[in-house]
């Protein structure tokens, strides 16, 4: 239960499930496949994906097969007690983290500054795009007003 969602692939790279990670076991249960009692639920899964656990049903079609003839429907995640919606909060620790990931590999020695065309990749690597010139050169004179020198840098506190 320390996954919301999971995404299980079949032999091939094919989805066998996606979905809920609490509603795996009640999916594959009713496609045929029995859970042990005392089993692991994770290690009952992984079997059914490798093909260790047969299906009991008569129906013999393959994992990915039957997951695209599922009309299967697990309950919303918002429903479930003691599962919560994703906040805020969690949107900045996971930004802040990609973007500490991103800014360690531009600076290897871990100086904690970057200066213009360094911090011009940093936005790259994030985006996926180069900023546009007068975009970035917004974003600096926003983050140093009055800085005419071209030789500031930033570092990650102020970014």
């Amino acid at each position: 239960s320390l996954f919301d969602t999971v995404l299980l692939l079949a032999k091939g790279g094919r989805t066998a499930y996606i979905g809920p990670s609490l509603h795996a076991m009640e999916y594959f249960t009713s496609q045929g496949f029995a859970a042990p009692q005392n089993d692991n639920p994770a290690d009952w899964l992984m079997d059914v994906i490798s093909g260790d656990v047969k299906n009991n049903a008569e129906n013999n079609a393959s994992l990915p097969d039957l997951w695209t003839a599922s009309d299967f429907e697990a309950m919303p995640l918002e429903d479930i007690e003691g599962n919560r919606r994703w906040s805020f909060i969690d949107d900045k620790i996971v930004l802040e983290g990609i973007i500490e990931d991103e800014w360690d590999k531009i600076d290897p020695l871990q100086s904690g500054f970057l200066d213009k065309p360094k911090l011009r990749l940093l936005l790259k690597m994030l985006s996926g795009k180069t900023p546009r010139h007068e975009a970035f050169e917004d974003m600096c004179q926003q983050l140093f007003p009055g800085d005419d020198t071209g030789k500031w840098r930033v570092n990650k506190r102020q970014f």
